[in-house]
């Protein structure tokens, strides 16, 4: 794996995410190990299906390279 996928951790829910300080809001982020081949992928089937694809495995660094679905 030679990528990332920065998003929302799955785990937590809005209020959780934020870290609400003096003058702003911090949005706590999950960073998901890729392949880089597989950002093609995600530019063509974009987030939401790439997140709710088959072979997507956010926490598992030893998952088979994602393919396109038929």
């Amino acid at each position: 794996m030679d990528a990332f996928l920065v998003f929302a951790p799955p785990h937590l829910d809005r209020d959780q995410k934020t870290v609400r300080m003096n003058d702003y809001d911090c949005f706590i982020a999950g960073v998901y190990p890729l392949y880089g081949s597989e950002l093609d992928l995600y530019e063509q089937i974009q987030l939401e299906a790439f997140w709710h694809h088959p072979g997507w495995d956010p926490l598992n660094p030893q998952r088979e390279v994602m393919r396109m679905v038929q």
